[in-house]
């Protein structure tokens, strides 16, 4: 599942819309079945992230994945993010 507020499916489009007229942010998560075991594997075939764990035992799914993207090509992303999902 994809978790991005201007996804018109998403739980708070009709909040994104409002107060996010000109867009979202470049963070994205998304969770990946099989929980932390294949978060790992994904995060440790990335070639163009960083891995950083910045929460800890606060309600959050093992098996999610947060992504802020910024200056990398979304060309490069998208064939990044695939090949660490192949390996999974």
């Amino acid at each position: 599942m994809v978790n991005y507020p201007t996804l018109s499916g998403d739980k708070y489009y009709e909040l994104a819309k409002k107060y996010l007229p000109k867009g979202g942010c470049g963070v994205v998560s998304f969770e990946l079945k099989d929980g932390r075991n294949s978060a790992e594997k994904f995060m440790k075939n990335l070639k163009l992230a960083a891995i950083e764990t910045h929460v800890a035992a606060a309600g959050i799914p093992s098996g999610l994945v947060r992504m802020s993207c910024g200056l990398e090509d979304k060309t490069d992303l998208i064939a990044d993010l695939k090949q660490a999902l192949e390996k999974i």
